[in-house]
């Protein structure tokens, strides 16, 4: 019998979309460029205050050497077990450093919550150490608990509010930073 499967996302099969969106962007006969790929991938069990929820994440940033090259991507699912809230990424809109974090990023976009929606969200997540260490780390608040990304207006109340903060039990999170020659 086949195990059922689950709403989720296969790092592989996203690191693949990406890197193959960063092969189709570029025209062919153009001078070699470096292109830069920097983003977050993983996903586990996070326990936090008030119950525990599995997530899935990719985020990633492309950085062309165009003007305005820039193109972020990803995917989030959050399944809080405790509250049985069902929250689902519709759009990652922003990837940054996470500042004073050597490898956190935080990462912005809009999400459903069991269909309802869409909601701003903040996730800060930060790699700190190998699979299994318990060092990786995550915070997400969503709807009116988000902070907006600097310059950008504050988005209007939403009636909505959710925030969790935790280690992860199990899982991982890597930090991926690549730099792609083009020739």
């Amino acid at each position: 019998m086949n195990a059922p499967t689950t709403p989720g996302f296969n790092r592989r099969v996203g690191l693949a979309a990406a890197l193959a969106a960063v092969a189709l962007a570029r025209p062919l006969g153009a001078a070699a460029a470096i292109i830069q790929q920097r983003g977050m991938v993983g996903g586990g069990a996070v326990k936090f205050e008030g119950g525990t929820a599995n997530f899935s994440l990719l985020a990633s940033k492309l950085t062309f050497p165009d003007p305005g090259g820039d193109v972020v991507i990803g995917s989030l699912l959050w399944v809080d077990a405790s509250t049985k809230a069902i929250l689902a990424s519709t759009a990652i809109t922003n990837y940054d450093n996470l500042a004073g974090q050597e490898k956190g990023k935080r990462i912005h976009g809009m999400l459903t919550s069991n269909g309802a929606g869409p909601f701003p969200f903040m996730l800060d997540v930060i790699d700190g150490g190998d699979p299994g260490s318990g060092k990786d780390s995550v915070a997400l608040t969503v709807g009116d608990f988000v902070t907006p990304v600097a310059g950008a207006p504050a988005a209007a109340p939403t009636g909505f509010k959710y925030a969790a903060t935790g280690m992860l039990a199990t899982g991982d999170l890597q930090d991926l930073d690549i730099d792609i020659t083009e020739p």
